[in-house]
C-alpha cells in the first residue's frame, strides 16, 4: 500500500512539470482522488521555495486568502508553540495543503525550520528522488500520533540538473506526502486474526521514539473450576 501511495507523487510531479503556475484548486483536484484511496495519507503538501525578498508578498497572498494569518512561521519540537519564523535567506512554508479543512493550520509552517526535515529535504534535492522525514509531531494535530513527511522535490523546467549547484538553483519547492504509520498499521492488523499479543511499532533509527502502539485483541483466558 505505501508503494502506491507514493505513486502519488509522479502524478503530482507531473502537474508540476507541466505548469510553472499551479494553482490550488488544481492542486486540489489531483490530490482528492489520491486521498480517498489512501486513508493513511493525511496531507498532501505544496512547499514552494520563498527567499527572503519575496517573504513579505508571499504573506499578503496568504492573508488575502485568509489562510496563515501569522504568515510564515515556525513551531516548537512538539509542534505547541507557532511563532513568527525567524529571518533566513530562503523558507519551505506550506501554501496547499489538502484535504484542507483539517490541514488549514498546516498553512504557512515553514517545513524547513523544523529539524527532522533537514536531512529529507536535503538527500531529497541532492539525489532528484523522494526521501522520508524522521518521525515529527503535526502542527495541526500536536496531540495526535506522529507522522512521517516524504519530500518529492520540484525543480525548474528545461534547466540543467546534472551538478548539485544546479539544483540548488533550479529548485522550486517540495511535493511532501504526510503519512501516518499508526493508519497503516491499524489497518494491517484488521485484516488479520486476532493474536493475542501488544505490538508496537518504533522509529528504526530511534528506538526511543513509540510511533503506535497496537493492543492485543483477544478477550482476557478464564479458568473454570
Amino acid at each position: 500500500e505505501l508503494d502506491q501511495a507514493l505513486t502519488a507523487l509522479v502524478t503530482l510531479r507531473g502537474l508540476f512539470d507541466a505548469s510553472t503556475d499551479v494553482t490550488r484548486e488544481e492542486f486540489r483536484l489531483m490530490a482528492h482522488p489520491v486521498l480517498e484511496r489512501h486513508p493513511e495519507i493525511k496531507a498532501i503538501n505544496w512547499a514552494p521555495r520563498i527567499t527572503a525578498a519575496e517573504r513579505a508578498k508571499f504573506e499578503q497572498m496568504l492573508s488575502a486568502e485568509s489562510n496563515a494569518i501569522r504568515g510564515i512561521f515556525e513551531v516548537s519540537p512538539d509542534a505547541h508553540q507557532p511563532r513568527s519564523a525567524g529571518h533566513r535567506a530562503e523558507y519551505f512554508p506550506v501554501l496547499f495543503s489538502e484535504p484542507l479543512q483539517r490541514n488549514r493550520g498546516a498553512i504557512g509552517i515553514d517545513t524547513y525550520s523544523r529539524e527532522e526535515n533537514h536531512a529529507a529535504m536535503e538527500w531529497a534535492m541532492a539525489l532528484k528522488a523522494p526521501l522520508t522525514s524522521r518521525p515529527l509531531a503535526l502542527v495541526q494535530d500536536a496531540t495526535g500520533p506522529l507522522a512521517v513527511a516524504v519530500y518529492q522535490p520540484i525543480f525548474q523546467r528545461n534547466t540543467p540538473l546534472d551538478t548539485l549547484e544546479q539544483r540548488e538553483a533550479a529548485l522550486r519547492g517540495f511535493i511532501m506526502l504526510v503519512l501516518s504509520p499508526a493508519t497503516t498499521l491499524e489497518r494491517l492488523f484488521a485484516e488479520l486474526m486476532p493474536i493475542g499479543m501488544d505490538t508496537q511499532l518504533f522509529d528504526l533509527n530511534d528506538t526511543q521514539i513509540l510511533l503506535h502502539h497496537y493492543p492485543g485483541r483477544l478477550a482476557p483466558a478464564t479458568i473454570r473450576p
